[in-house]
């Protein structure tokens, strides 16, 4: 798998879908390190936001492997919801969002973001993990694994951190957010 992920346009029953939006990006964080010292984070995201397990169906088009080798088809449901991604994870990033631990079907941690953590519903899901950057001139890697509707009850997630905190242990302590 090469990182961060490229993603080429896509063409599913008749229509290429242009991947541009989903090309990794960076955020700037004024003085997120030190008065005077900007934390840099690179935005990136897998193919999962666009895309669904395939079940094996032959008839299905726009079958691809994902970045773990395993196959994947095209969604016109989350590729229209991830045209937002880029412009959601910016903001969330530069407003120092609310997030919270969560594990995925296969009991992986990842960190959340569901809209307005306080109130419940059907919210738009974004699974993401942060790494510390191997890449001069950035700080900080966050990768978006996956991301799709879902129920949300607020309950059930009581513990919300302001990302800043976890930026700062990935950056601080060069480790992966959250721990596998």
């Amino acid at each position: 798998m090469t990182f961060p992920v490229t993603h080429q346009p896509i063409l599913s029953n008749g229509t290429t879908h242009r991947l541009h939006h989903l090309q990794p990006f960076k955020v700037t964080l004024a003085d997120h390190i030190a008065t005077g010292q900007d934390l840099i984070v690179r935005v990136s995201f897998h193919s999962h936001v666009y895309s669904q397990a395939h079940d094996g169906s032959p008839a299905a088009e726009a079958v691809f492997l994902d970045e773990g080798g395993k196959s994947r088809v095209f969604c016109p449901i989350r590729y229209a919801a991830c045209l937002s991604l880029h412009t959601l994870c910016t903001q969330f990033l530069l407003n120092n969002g609310l997030t919270f631990e969560s594990k995925d079907r296969n009991q992986r941690n990842h960190l959340t973001i569901a809209g307005d953590p306080t109130t419940d519903g059907v919210k738009y899901h974004v699974y993401y993990e942060l790494m510390p950057s191997k890449t001069t001139g950035v700080n900080v890697e966050f990768v978006v694994k996956s991301a799709y509707d879902k129920e949300y009850v607020a309950a059930h997630h009581k513990r919300r951190e302001h990302v800043k905190r976890f930026l700062r242990q990935c950056h601080f302590k060069q480790e992966r957010v959250p721990k596998a």
